[in-house]
């Protein structure tokens, strides 16, 4: 029956533009990956602030993918415009995440050297996965409008829902040796993410060992 599920699933996002969407927790290894997820060359992951992007990021990738992050990304750009090539280092790399490039929009050459670096990555028949920064600045769009659309997918996660918050929270209750009755007290955390769940409880755990 999962199987079956996945197959359709890969059956409705194998298209020229692929869009996937869900919970970080639906991509951080607990079930198989959709087939277009593991096979396209770009990955474009998306969503709001704290919703695990840089993680889902990672387990795409594979733990031995280079992970660069935007201020890594201008030392690399600046390496680029002084060397008159890219390192081979980010040439070659099997899979490369670039994580969180923001502000590219007013650095025109910076924007239009990095997504020639990922035309040929992907040219090579090698791996990206570009990560939405904090600040939803229209830079990812730039960087992935290089690549036509059926060589990429673009995967947008959302925040869980109150069951799958409860659920968060009852690990997290777990970890840190709190009753799970504890948990529901997360839901009025406004406004909810991951982060601020686990800062709450830790808060709880705090006190306790306190008195």
């Amino acid at each position: 029956m999962v199987r079956s599920r996945q197959r359709r699933r890969d059956r409705r996002t194998h298209d020229d533009s692929a869009l996937l969407t869900g919970t970080s927790g639906e991509f951080l290894g607990r079930r198989p990956l959709p087939r277009v997820l593991r096979l396209r060359p770009l990955v474009v992951v998306c969503g709001p602030r704290c919703v695990g992007k840089s993680s889902v990021a990672v387990v795409i990738a594979g733990d031995k993918a280079r992970v660069v992050d935007d201020r890594g990304l201008h030392q690399a750009a600046v390496w680029r415009i002084r060397q008159q090539r890219w390192s081979k280092a980010l040439l070659d790399e099997p899979c490369l995440v670039i994580d969180g490039p923001v502000f590219l929009a007013t650095r025109p050459a910076a924007a239009g050297m990095v997504a020639a670096l990922i035309k040929l990555r992907v040219a090579a028949g090698l791996r990206t996965i570009l990560v939405e920064g904090p600040v939803d600045d229209g830079s990812v769009q730039l960087l992935m409008d290089a690549v036509p659309p059926e060589q990429r997918v673009t995967l947008t996660l959302r925040f869980p829902v109150e069951g799958g918050r409860l659920r968060f929270a009852q690990r997290i209750c777990d970890e840190l040796g709190l009753d799970r009755a504890v948990a529901r007290l997360t839901l009025a955390v406004e406004p909810w993410c991951y982060l601020g769940a686990r800062h709450y409880l830790e808060g709880v755990a705090d006190d306790g060992r306190e008195r």
